[in-house]
């Protein structure tokens, strides 16, 4: 039911507000996270222009609705809409002078919007990369991480603190 105002605005009765944020928080939207702390884990990139699946997950976190594994570096949809993408790396290549890309993949193809590209001067000094951007997702979509190099040779990719997470925001 609604409450009219004097000036003939409606608005949900307390009743009514309650219950909507009641049912707000207790059916939360989806979200989740796989992560990898403190994990000192290593990557063999190969050399090539092929992108190759980051594997710097060693836990899985908070999720809801979707189905999150850090065994398989991954998260699946459950429910269709909207989601919030963020990822982030503290990484290190023993590589000079090379630069590394690292996208977020949705059914084995690249988020256009989910790219980042960074120039590694000096061979394994650790420094972060970030992404974040919206994507759409139907049920049984997979989100993954992969990396590729302009090295003319295999890198190995140190990867220290990682996450990969989502947010529903809408349908």
């Amino acid at each position: 039911t609604e409450v009219t105002k004097e000036n003939g605005d409606t608005y949900p009765d307390y009743e009514t507000l309650k219950d909507s944020v009641k049912d707000f928080f207790v059916n939360a939207p989806p979200y989740g996270e796989i992560y990898g702390a403190n994990n000192l884990g290593t990557s063999i990139i190969p050399t090539g222009t092929n992108w190759t699946k980051a594997t710097p997950f060693n836990a899985n976190g908070l999720s809801n609705d979707v189905i999150v594994d850090h065994t398989t570096d991954s998260i699946t949809i459950n429910i269709p809409g909207v989601y919030i993408v963020s990822a982030v790396f503290s990484t290190a290549i023993n590589v000079n002078n090379t630069t590394l890309d690292t996208a977020v993949f949705k059914n084995d193809v690249e988020c256009k919007n989910l790219h980042g590209e960074r120039l590694v001067v000096n061979a394994n000094f650790i420094s972060v990369n970030g992404l974040s951007g919206i994507v759409r997702c139907n049920e049984g979509d997979i989100l993954d991480v992969r990396c590729k190099h302009n090295a003319g040779s295999n890198v190995t990719l140190s990867t220290k603190y990682s996450c990969l997470s989502i947010k529903y925001i809408g349908g």
